[in-house]
Formats: structure tokens, sequence, C-alpha cells
């Protein structure tokens, strides 16, 4: 038995100080059933959001109060004492907004229950991502210790077991290894892994240009040399841009850390930009062997071959069925018509479809893009205390809100289907779901006064993590109708 779950309206969403508050999880779960079965699901637009399945279960969220205002606790795969970690579930990166519908397998965090796409726009035949095979875990894990025997180094650390069913040494997921290191942090594990391999990428450079086309208009080609200990970018004019030092491994896996952290400044996003070029080419293993990033489509059978790469993401890639899927952040960089990623996104959606299992019959979702929005519940009703959670709850993500053109931020900075890798931490932070899409990319909604009073302070809810579970509920209202 598979479920979706939505995060509902079920909760105050202005709770007070002090320990986190429970989600009523019984109004965030769709149950989509046993093999064969299909649910319908029609959306509300949402941007930067996440759909999660669980396999015979519920998935458990909280809320809390932390110093930047009202936060969504997610479950987490690195707490061992969060409810969650011995579930069966995953997730899907999602969004839809006025202008189209986007989705990708995301592997950036680990692989569990198998999914796949497919997306049918209006009028077109649909396209797919096919995902894991039923036994993908297995294989994955195959391909890990296999690998360890190789270049001795522990990846099969990367695989989680049940520790609730021992005898049977079941897999429940595998961590990509920036996620690894957090759990293993006490052992050092993977803690110097790139350096060696990183530090010689950056000496190449000391008598070679490095080429970065950032794919932008405004920016076009820069260009890297060592200065020092640094990797430093300049402009075509001459203009210096900024510079890098030698990422540590964690840097590498975690892509926004350390040298790739996003930086103030008058170059921030050119850096970003730069940043995950320098970042895919590093987990792939070609920086040192190509001056011209990034890789161009001829060359992607070149990546993972250096024994110094991101291993978890060489046996992902080697194991899907098309070779696709998001197996670290900047997944989606790429220089031709080849993704790696695995996303799919078009301006006239006519549905989405999700199948989990990995087989040919398979347990699905559908989801029709639609801005039909429609509550289940009276509000009222629907807003109430929760009991608090015990205090195990870690994983929280406070965020800055800002109520300020939220929906014009939508259309000028969330372009995950551009052919650039994804600028990590710089997506918007609200989502004006009363704008339709028959609005102009300029046009403003606004609520009659009274209205604003009653329900403002609910809608300061409505951002990025708070569509954590189907990212597609609401914590306004529950819009999700099943059909």
């Amino acid at each position: 038995m598979a479920s979706l779950n939505v995060p509902s309206s079920s909760f105050d969403t202005n709770p007070k100080p002090g320990p986190p508050v429970s989600v009523n999880h019984a109004k965030c779960v769709i149950e989509v059933g046993g093999p064969g079965k299909t649910v319908d699901v029609v959306v509300p637009l949402v941007t930067s959001g996440r759909i999660y399945f669980i396999y015979d279960n519920n998935l458990e969220f909280f809320l809390t109060r932390g110093a930047y205002g009202p936060s969504i606790v997610q479950p987490s795969i690195t707490n061992r004492s969060d409810r969650n970690y011995n579930k069966d579930w995953t997730f899907s990166e999602f969004s839809f907004n006025d202008r189209e519908v986007y989705a990708n397998i995301s592997f950036v965090d680990f692989v569990s229950l198998p999914i796949a796409m497919s997306l049918k726009p209006h009028g077109q035949q649909p396209s797919h991502v096919r995902g894991f095979p039923k036994d993908g875990l297995q294989r994955l894990r195959d391909g890990l210790v296999a690998q360890k025997k190789i270049d001795r180094v522990d990846w099969d650390k990367l695989v989680v077991l049940d520790s609730t069913d021992n005898a049977n040494h079941r897999i429940l997921r595998v961590l990509s290894p920036g996620n690894a290191m957090d759990l293993f942090k006490a052992e050092g594990f993977l803690q110097n892994y790139f350096d060696e391999y990183a530090g010689a990428c950056w000496g190449k450079y000391k008598n070679q240009q490095l080429i970065i086309d950032t794919q932008k208009r405004e920016w076009g080609v820069v260009y890297g040399s060592l200065a020092g200990n640094e990797l430093v970018f300049k402009k075509p004019s001459g203009e210096q841009i900024g510079a890098f030092r030698v990422p540590r491994t964690y840097d590498i896996f975690g892509a926004d850390q350390g040298v790739f952290k996003a930086v103030p400044g008058p170059h921030k996003h050119l850096m970003l930009n730069i940043g995950a070029r320098l970042d895919a080419a590093l987990n792939r293993s070609t920086l040192h062997s190509n001056a011209n990033q990034p890789d161009h489509d001829g060359l992607i059978e070149t990546y993972y071959k250096h024994k110094i790469c991101n291993h978890y993401a060489h046996w992902v890639h080697a194991l899907t069925k098309d070779k696709k899927g998001y197996a670290f952040a900047y997944d989606d960089v790429k220089n031709g018509i080849k993704d790696q990623s695995g996303f799919l996104a078009h301006s006239n959606p006519e549905w989405l479809m999700f199948n989990v299992g990995g087989g040919e019959i398979a347990t699905m979702a559908t989801i029709t893009t639609s801005a039909i929005m429609k509550r289940s519940v009276d509000l009222g009703q629907d807003l109430k205390e929760m009991p608090e959670p015990p205090p195990y709850v870690q994983n929280m993500l406070p965020r800055n809100y800002d109520l300020v053109s939220n929906h014009q931020m939508l259309h000028t900075e969330f372009t995950r289907s551009e052919p650039v890798g994804s600028e990590k931490h710089e997506f918007p932070q609200l989502l004006n779901e009363t704008v339709l899409p028959a609005q102009s990319h300029t046009s403003r909604f606004s609520l009659p006064i009274s209205l604003q009073d009653f329900i403002g302070k609910y809608l300061f809810w409505l951002q990025e993590y708070i569509f954590a579970n189907l990212a597609v509920g609401s914590l306004l209202s529950n819009y999700l109708l099943i059909y």
C-alpha cells in the first residue's frame, strides 16, 4: 500500500516559541492503493516543492518557530531518532507556476523507493524518466560494494539497513555521500576524499586558462587561472569577478558549502553560476582533463572515469533505466541536449504522472495541472492545536520571509528548466497562489482589507518548504481534489 502525503491546514500556522507542534497527518495523506491503482490530484500553483511517497505508513511533520519565523520540520535521513528514519519513503521535486510545470526524480539526498515520471503536453506524446528498476536498491548496494573492493573506500557505508528488520538485512535506502558524511561525521567518513584531486585540478590551471561558458547571454564566457592558492576568474575585458579556494570534499558533495556558498557582492549570481560548473566537473571528474567547461555531449562517456569521483552518482547513472536522475545538486549542468538530471518540464502540460514501484505495473499518481483551489473543511475547524512531539526533532529550517512581489519573483528567479545548473538556495521564498496563469507577470493580487486582516498571518506560510509532502498542499487550505 502506497501513500502520498500533503501538509494540510490542520495545525496552528503561527506557532508560539517552544517545542515543535505536530501536524495532523491524518489530513495529510492521500492513499494511492496497491499495484495498478491510480489517483488523480488537481493542484494549485506551487514552487520549489516536493512530492513525498511513502510505503505502507505515514510521514510525520512538525512546525516550530525559529529565529526568522515559522518553520516546517521535515523527515530526516540523518537523524536516527527521527520517527521517519525507519520508514520507506522518497520524494520528487516539483514546481508548477504560471509558465511551466517542472519535476525531477531527485537522488541528491538518497535513493529509496523506485519512482518514474511521465509528462504529457497538450497535443503531444508524453516524455518519460524511467528511474530505477524494482531491484534498484540491491543493485546500487552491490555496485558500491564492488567499488569498495576497487578503491578501498568504504562506499558501502552509504547503504542504510532497516534497524527494525535485522534478521533480513533489508536495505532501507542508499545515502548520497554528503549525507553519509553527516551521519558518520564522528568517524571522519570521506573527510579528505576529494582533497588531492581538487588540488591537482587547481594546479593544472597555473599555466593554462580554464574556460567556463556561463550559458547566460549577459555573462558569456569567463576565464580562470591560478593565482596563489585561488582560482581567479575574469571577464574577457580583464575585470576580475572573484576567486575560489581549493574546495574541500564536503564542499564538493554539498555544493552550497564552503567555497561554493553564496557570497554577497556585485557578482554573487555569476559566482554561483561558475561554482555550479566547477562543482559538476569535480563530481564527474572531468575538471582535470577538460579546460572547457561544461563538458559537451560528446564527453559524457568520460564522466566518472577517474578513480576519484562521486561514485554514488557514477552508480546511480549506471543503474537507472535511462541513465538519468539528479545524483548531485548540479547534475543538470550540461552543454548540449543530453540531460543527465532526469527532469521533465513543459509550458503547456496536460498531465504529469508518477509511477511508484519500478515495474511495468505499479502504483501511480497523476497530477492534473490546474490552478483550481478549494477548501476541504471550514477554516476555523481546520486550524487547531496539535500535541507536542518528542524533543528529538532537530532538522529545522528557519527561513526569511518576504511578502513583496512574490509572484514576480517566481518569474525572475525560478527557471529550473534552463540548461544551467540550479543556483542552489536562490529560489523565490514565497508563492502567491491566488494569482492564476492567465494574469501577466507584473500583475499583483490584492485581497480586501478585512480578509487580509483575517488570513494575513496564514499567508505567511506560503513559502517553498511549506509544500513539503506532496509539494502541492497548502497550509492555508487543503487544495487537493481527489477524484
